[in-house]
């Protein structure tokens, strides 16, 4: 199977969370907030950890990236079933210079919200 876009990677990630988690919410929507939702990829109920999938493409580079993480790092840490944030970040155009940098960069362990985030580069 060939990965095109953002939603191959997100039924490959479904597919592997499966094997290891019984319980695997596919986009759960948040609350409205300042006008707006968001659609979180997958909620592992039990381990209360949401999980995103994201595909580097020509308009999406590590810049917007970073922003998109940012901005669901705010969104999630409200949200009362998740309790931590995997982030994974399929780049095989290999647009991210410095992935071990990045994740360094975004991996936090606050206590609201641990985030790990893993680059798979092509």
């Amino acid at each position: 199977m060939a990965i095109v876009d953002e939603y191959d990677v997100q039924r490959v990630l479904h597919a592997v969370l499966r094997l290891h988690f019984d319980d695997v919410e596919v986009e759960e929507t948040t609350p409205r907030r300042a006008g707006g939702s968001y659609r979180i990829d997958f909620v592992l109920r039990q381990e209360k950890v949401a999980v995103e999938a994201k595909m580097t493409r020509p308009s999406l580079g590590a810049k917007e990236v970073r922003r998109q993480l940012v901005e669901d790092m705010f969104v999630y840490r409200r949200q009362a079933n998740v309790a931590a944030l995997v982030a994974v970040v399929y780049d095989p155009g290999r647009r991210i210079d410095n992935p071990a940098g990045f994740e360094q960069d975004v991996n936090t362990d606050d206590l609201e919200l641990p985030v790990r985030v893993v680059i798979a580069q092509g």
